[in-house]
């Protein structure tokens, strides 16, 4: 199956575009690919199976391949630590509101928040920011699905 592979800004994030198995994709160019814009038909074997930093993805243009920007991907993970932290600070204060002694958990969630903040400033490897995530997010955030698109559920 084929996909159609284009730039969705000058930051050279990637925009994929899938058609049904019987359509043609050079058809959908003129709907979703802006005027001007590089664009490429490509096989999706050529696309990361892994979307965990999908909004890290960049595109250089015809002919190459899809790559992650670290950088991004980085900020992708601490935004997710950090809404992981922030939920469950949230539901320990919503006890503490309700009379029960929650310092001491308070306390350990920074704590392991700076580290989970560090591992992942330290590091070049995405497989790192991945397993750091889903380290704290086991501790701390088992009622908040990180990989979401920013916008975390918790229950």
């Amino acid at each position: 199956m084929n996909v159609l592979l284009h730039q969705q800004d000058v930051s050279g994030k990637v925009a994929i575009t899938c058609a049904c198995a019987d359509h043609d994709l050079s058809h959908e160019v003129s709907k979703v690919v802006p005027d001007g814009a590089v664009y490429e038909i490509v096989d999706s074997s050529t696309v990361p199976t892994d979307c965990t930093f999908r909004d890290a993805w960049r595109w250089a243009g015809v002919g190459s391949v899809i790559t992650t920007d670290i950088p991004a991907a980085r900020e992708l993970a601490l935004t997710h630590a950090r809404n992981i932290a922030t939920a469950k600070l949230k539901r320990e204060k919503d006890e503490e509101l309700l009379g029960f002694d929650v310092q001491a958990t308070i306390a350990g969630i920074q704590t392991e928040y700076q580290i989970c903040q560090a591992s992942i400033y330290s590091s070049e490897d995405l497989e790192v920011f991945k397993s750091t995530l889903d380290q704290f997010s086991t501790c701390y955030g088992t009622s908040v699905d990180w990989r979401t698109d920013g916008s975390l559920a918790a229950s």
